[in-house]
């Protein structure tokens, strides 16, 4: 269908914003899109009435509360969990239907023909089925996190839980295009759900300076930016940083965190630098002043899921930086098999101080591996996470030509 006839209802519960991870994301999908292509129902965990807005790319959205309790909260026990249970199924459910029904109405009154929905909260993965097949129109998936990372992130109990990974899996069935995160996850999804997605992952422009060139002597920043999800080895980074007295060849060693919280504490001397929350540009910016820039996945059990299926967004951030990068990960995990491809760094696959803190001075002491490091950093940012990429992957998707869409 030509791009000029096509419109798209993008359901979702984060909205095309440039705030946070997912919502920068959209925000740059959306701006690929010709004008007039796009109509938002933005589905908030909230109660409230329905208004509508237009987001920053110009596009119509329409805010959607549906309130969606997580798990039964009684205080009388198990009899009290079951009826609390019961009741807040109900709740959910009317309150789905309630969100499937003012979506359904306000695609109509946008005219689309085809529904664009992010797998990203319970409600909005409920809606997905629903709303598509109320309208008679194709469905398209986005996926950012396997549904049981989202099971833990939103605490779901185990009923609640398992229909939500129904709705899931339903959704990825029913789509005629998925678009996933990375390798593994179109591995496994193509695997258990018959659908072979599309990798579709944040592109960033190639900086326009040359490569920073750091003093040879003077202070050595290592660098850090996002939420510490990844929590035993962000704590193995600092007992190696302690065991080097954070200090490497003579000179003092300085933890750069960026970032909207981080739990710290300490009963020997330490030198970390915590900046906050600063935009991508100015992330960058910071990470590029660094020697080393730290990126682990978690070794947990309980995150297994995560580290395998995920692939981190904060990544693009990192390689655009063009700093050598130590990647800190299980063998199992979605950074290796890609690390492997592009080197761009030190690879640690242990919760092992020891190993960590010999990398850590190789990477700082070593120039011909800072060398290699940059150049594969600017060739995964060329082969895989250009803006170029970004759009194509995207064209793929959403089954459009781009090429002049913007």
């Amino acid at each position: 269908m030509p791009a000029e006839q096509r419109r798209i209802l993008l359901l979702t519960g984060t909205a095309p914003r440039p705030d946070g991870v997912g919502g920068i994301i959209l925000h740059d999908l959306a701006a690929f899109l010709p004008p007039g292509t796009l109509s938002v129902a933005y589905v908030l965990d909230a109660a409230g009435t329905s208004c509508d807005e237009t987001t920053p790319n110009g596009d119509p959205m329409r805010i959607v509360p549906v309130p969606f309790q997580r798990r039964p909260e009684s205080r009388w026990g198990r009899p009290g969990r079951a009826l609390d249970w019961v009741s807040m199924r109900k709740a959910n459910q009317r309150h789905v239907s309630a969100g499937v029904r003012a979506c359904v109405e306000y695609a109509r009154a946008q005219c689309v023909d085809e529904v664009w929905v992010v797998l990203d909260t319970p409600a909005a993965t409920a809606m997905a089925v629903p709303v598509a097949e109320a309208l008679g129109v194709p469905l398209r998936t986005t996926v950012w996190d396997d549904v049981e990372h989202n099971v833990r992130h939103f605490g779901l109990d185990r009923f609640t839980a398992a229909r939500f990974r129904k709705n899931f899996g339903d959704a990825i069935r029913r789509s005629e295009r998925v678009a996933v995160i990375g390798e593994t996850m179109q591995a496994e999804y193509e695997r258990l759900h018959g659908k072979r997605g599309v990798i579709l992952r944040h592109g960033a422009e190639q900086p326009s300076t040359p490569d920073v060139q750091l003093q040879p002597n003077g202070q050595l920043r290592i660098g850090f930016a996002g939420s510490v999800s990844a929590r035993s080895a962000f704590d193995c980074l600092l007992k190696a940083l302690d065991k080097l007295v954070w200090s490497i060849n003579g000179r003092e060693v300085t933890l750069v965190l960026m970032g909207q919280r981080f739990d710290l504490w300490s009963n020997v001397p330490r030198r970390i630098e915590c900046l906050g929350y600063r935009s991508v540009d100015e992330t960058i910016r910071i990470l590029s002043g660094c020697r080393v820039n730290f990126l682990p996945q978690p070794f947990e059990a309980d995150w297994r899921a995560f580290a395998e299926l995920s692939f981190p967004s904060k990544l693009t951030t990192y390689l655009a930086a063009r700093v050598p990068i130590l990647l800190h990960a299980p063998p199992n995990a979605s950074l290796p098999a890609f690390f492997a491809r592009y080197p761009f760094g030190a690879y640690c696959d242990a919760l092992d101080v020891d190993q960590l803190a010999v990398l850590l001075v190789n990477l700082c002491s070593d120039q011909g591996l800072q060398a290699s490091a940059c150049d594969a950093a600017r060739r995964a940012l060329d082969d895989e996470f250009s803006v170029a990429r970004f759009r194509s992957s995207f064209a793929d998707f959403i089954d459009m030509n781009l090429a002049s869409a913007t």
